[in-house]
């Protein structure tokens, strides 16, 4: 909207504000007013109006809040239908309806009370007055109330969410009162009254400052965060909320697109229609053990235009023999998607371009070959990983065993937890078993209605109703313990390829995802396990990622991107091998 009528200013047009200063609003009849004013205008000349005069014979206060209601239902049905003309979905959900119903019921509480208050003259003035910036502050918070409601995926969501506003803290406390006393001391000044700066100075100064941020160069000289928050403006790529969302989907095998609200979800270009997931080709395979899924052996099919396919063992590989050969140096490769290559074809992944160059160009004494075995599977996690090397990987023999980490592994370790339990999945492993239940997650998958807190989950039984835990509390209570996990299974990790005999190797690789962090996941825990590292999380540095992409809407590295990755992994496992078997 501002976008809009400022260009139309730029021509002469000079249109009224779309805004104005609505987070300012005393009271939710002036927010409506003030939030969207080209909607009000619309709203009122073809929905109140007529409304109003078809039930004037009811009163005015009856015709009143009955043309304001008619606004709020409208208002509801076409924010759905823009959605679902912009986005494919048409939310008409418990959430909706009470926001719309909430907000709607206020504005016509407002509407009613001004109608019947009687008039009095009031000149806007510059003083400032306590009063009305308490009712701005308080308006304020409620709204933000409401916008939680309405941003929540489900009631349930939120009434779980709103748990956190029982645990207080001193931080807490001290944010709180310095957002309100804030939005007191903004909200006390009359909006309407005349400004004290003049508006060239306004439009002017901000400008300046945005223009300073742009320049080449300033973020040498700017903190860490502010350089984040650069970089962030100059990107047009997926901001973190989306692109967390769009992770999350994946590995939880949703469709996000239509929740997502950047460009990419909205342009041509998009992800395509015909766009295949893995599972579809039927070379995935969902097990019901702590792995939870892994290829099919002996497939082959064509994935969105490549070739894929997976050899007698379940690898996107070539075929090895099960025993190694004499003279044969074996490396296992564990990992997600990117490690067993989505959106590339056959022969064309980072780990066959490495091991075609180890076998040409290094020597290690006594090694007739190099192998590396790719036991990479589509939405793999840290933990994951971990049952693929000891439920297979370990029994390849292999010297040196490569777990792959990225910089958003703790939201697939989420997804896989939450999956698990979701599916009931038994765990091997008394040590995970214990995190569960200290986040009181050893009876989440159980039950029939869904039911927030503990406490009126058995207020829900003892009158006989079977309460399970609702999908957005076990993923909360999942988040407080994926750090333990990640961090366990990274221990246990380095630990089982020891005792294989085999030489335990941790590889920081991400997809080509934007504004990447250069922090290693669990550094604290790799640290303590003594897990070598090769840190290629800046491997895409200097590079155009578009170039390196599968698609817009697909950040799995492609050919170009594996070969990317091949050149800067290529030294630095050679360098390890050569350091821990003495090789040239």
């Amino acid at each position: 909207f501002h976008l809009i009528v400022g260009m139309l200013h730029l021509f002469g047009f000079r249109l009224p504000e779309t805004h104005k200063l609505y987070y300012l609003a005393r009271n939710f009849t002036e927010l409506w007013r003030r939030i969207n004013i080209y909607w009000k205008d619309f709203m009122m000349s073809f929905v109140f109006y007529p409304v109003y005069f078809k039930v004037k014979k009811l009163g005015p206060a009856m015709s009143v809040a009955i043309a304001t209601s008619a606004v709020f239902a409208m208002t509801w049905l076409l924010h759905s239908y823009q959605w679902f003309w912009l986005r494919g979905g048409f939310p008409v959900t418990s959430q909706d309806i009470l926001f719309w119903g909430l907000l709607g019921a206020l504005v016509v509480y407002g509407a009613v009370r001004e109608l019947n208050a009687p008039p009095k003259a009031r000149r806007a003035t510059a003083g400032w007055s306590l009063r009305e910036g308490l009712r701005v502050a308080l308006t304020f918070t409620f709204f933000c109330f409401l916008w939680s409601l309405w941003s929540a995926q489900s009631v349930g969501e939120w009434i779980w969410t709103l748990g956190a506003a029982a645990v207080i803290d001193t931080k807490g406390i001290v944010l709180f009162g310095l957002a309100f006393a804030t939005l007191t001391i903004l909200g006390g000044r009359h909006r309407d009254a005349a400004s004290t700066s003049r508006p060239v100075v306004r439009t002017v100064v901000p400008l300046v400052i945005l223009l300073l941020l742009m320049a080449p160069g300033v973020d040498r000289i700017l903190p860490r965060a502010a350089t984040e928050s650069v970089a962030a403006l100059r990107s047009s790529g997926l901001n973190d909320q989306d692109a967390d969302l769009q992770h999350r989907g994946y590995y939880e095998q949703l469709d996000v697109r239509a929740r997502l609200t950047t460009q990419d979800q909205a342009v041509p270009g998009a992800r395509r229609q015909d766009w295949r997931d893995l599972q579809s080709t039927g070379a995935l395979r969902l097990r019901n053990d702590f792995m939870e899924r892994d290829l099919l052996p002996s497939r082959q099919a064509v994935w969105n235009g490549h070739s894929f396919s997976t050899n007698r063992f379940g690898m996107r590989d070539r075929d090895y023999a099960y025993d190694k050969p004499p003279g044969t140096f074996r490396i296992a490769l564990l990992g997600p998607s990117h490690v067993m290559g989505n959106g590339v074809g056959d022969g064309e992944t980072f780990e066959a371009l490495v091991e075609e160059r180890l076998n040409r160009d290094f020597a290690l004494p006594g090694v007739k070959r190099f192998e590396i075995l790719n036991f990479g599977v589509d939405g793999h996690c840290l933990t994951q990983q971990l049952s693929m090397l000891e439920k297979r990987a370990s029994r390849f023999d292999p010297d040196v065993v490569v777990m792959t980490t990225h910089e958003r592994n703790q939201t697939a370790t989420q997804a896989y937890v939450y999956r698990i339990l979701i599916r009931g999945i038994p765990s091997p492993y008394p040590e995970f078993d214990q995190m569960l239940a200290v986040a009181g997650l050893e009876h989440a998958g159980d039950g029939k209605v869904p039911v927030p807190f503990e406490s009126w989950r058995r207020a829900a039984r003892a009158v006989g109703l079977d309460p399970r835990m609702p999908g957005a509390e076990i993923k909360a209570r999942i988040r407080r313990i994926g750090g333990d996990v990640s961090a366990w299974t990274v221990a246990r990790f380095a630990r089982r390829a020891r005792e294989s005999g085999a030489r335990p190797l941790l590889l920081a690789l991400n997809a080509v995802i934007e504004r990447p962090s250069r922090e290693l996941p669990d550094a604290d825990a790799i640290d303590k396990a003594e897990l070598p590292v090769i840190d290629l999380l800046g491997a895409y540095d200097d590079q155009d990622s578009q170039t390196l992409r599968v698609a817009s809407w697909d950040n799995h590295p492609n050919a170009a991107g594996h070969r990317v990755i091949a050149d800067r992994l290529y030294p630095e496992l050679s360098d390890f091998i050569s350091r821990e078997f003495g090789g040239t």
